[in-house]
């Protein structure tokens, strides 16, 4: 069967994978620091969660409890405790959609033709997913951006509804996908995030950066878990200064090939251009650096899918058919797509420092 076409010798099929193809590979002056995205793709690689088809909603739990007693045998003929109690609190998390589309019309045809044509939808198609990446990445750090609201945030600070908060452990009190972790702030040490406070004095109170990772050791190892690091601007001009007294040359690429990256107790911290800074809280005490344990907290990407005739692109960026747009004449678009979420199932791995902009 001939492919359809949309104006004479342009064919749909093959503007498709143009775009799916500049998708994989997007380009734009607009693209940041590799940030929280780049740290995901470091310690989970490419191929990253695929959410359940046929299901709104990523369902877990939070273990808050211990499941029972323990029975110390000392003569071998005790019973033992007979406590059988739910060890874990529900959270949940809904399916996020956030797109946008790559449109050609007529104007496009007549001023690019067919020669430059090909080359001016690969620039829309990675312009695109450029617009999706920074959104995804600035709401999941922020909270802020347009058009990601129903994404989640690790923006506690500002929103009642972020992973991670200021407040000292046993002060926290947000609620996340149902669950509220002020009821389990004092008992579960993992219901709550670490903090540590630079107290705009980076010199001078530095070592609370290492009490904000042995709050997050006495939950889980610092070494355990697939955890990356990140930071503001100010945090890393702050932290080349402390450090330059006892920095050695290396080869950036045996860091991670070349990317902005600092290592501290073994954790990479990636440069993110969206730590957030100008929210209700944040002007006055910002986010300088945080903790992200990639095991407890993880991108779920909902999957392609082809029911009949519609066709939805992969949720992980990805890129779905060039269609005429009903109603106009000589108008296409081709969407694209982030959707999905990035539940969270412990909060005590994680943890944030706060007011480190100031040495």
């Amino acid at each position: 069967m001939p492919a359809a076409t949309i104006t004479p010798n342009i064919d749909v099929e093959a503007y498709t994978l143009i775009g799916i193809k500049a998708a994989r590979e997007t380009r734009d002056a607009l693209k940041v620091a590799p940030g929280v995205y780049g740290g995901f793709e470091a310690v989970l690689g490419k191929n990253q969660s695929k959410w359940e088809e046929g299901s709104d909603r990523v369902n877990g739990e939070v273990q808050v409890v211990e499941h029972t007693g323990v029975t110390n045998f000392a003569t071998g003929f005790e019973s033992y405790d007979e406590s059988a109690l739910t060890v874990g609190r529900p959270i949940s998390f809904g399916l996020a959609i956030s797109g946008v589309a790559a449109k050609i019309g007529e104007r496009q045809f007549r001023t690019y033709g067919r020669s430059r044509l090909e080359e001016h939808f690969k620039r829309l198609s990675s312009n695109c997913v450029g617009i999706l990446h920074r959104g995804w990445c600035r709401r999941l750090v922020a909270g802020t951006g347009v058009g990601f609201a129903d994404f989640p945030t690790f923006n506690g600070f500002d929103s009642t509804a972020g992973y991670l908060e200021s407040a000292v452990k046993a002060s926290q009190t947000n609620t996340v996908g149902s669950f509220n972790k002020g009821t389990w702030a004092i008992t579960a040490p993992g219901a709550t995030n670490a903090v540590g406070d630079l107290a705009n004095a980076f010199g001078t109170n530095f070592n609370n950066i290492f009490a904000m990772l042995t709050q997050i050791e006495r939950v889980k190892a610092v070494s355990m878990g697939k955890k990356f690091g990140l930071m503001s601007d100010g945090f890393r001009d702050n932290y080349k200064r402390y450090m330059q007294a006892y920095e050695r040359w290396t080869s950036a690429n045996d860091v991670d090939g070349g990317k902005v990256v600092e290592v501290f107790q073994g954790i990479k911290f990636y440069l993110d251009t969206f730590m957030p800074d100008a929210g209700a809280t944040t002007t006055a005490n910002p986010i300088s650096a945080m903790v992200i344990d990639a095991e407890d907290c993880y991108p779920v990407w909902a999957p392609a899918m082809k029911i009949g005739n519609i066709e939805l692109p992969d949720g992980h960026f990805g890129a779905g058919e060039l269609r005429p747009v009903s109603g106009l004449q000589n108008v296409f678009a081709m969407p694209f797509a982030a959707a999905g979420s990035v539940p969270i199932f412990l909060f005590g791995s994680h943890g944030v420092i706060r007011r480190g902009e100031t040495y």
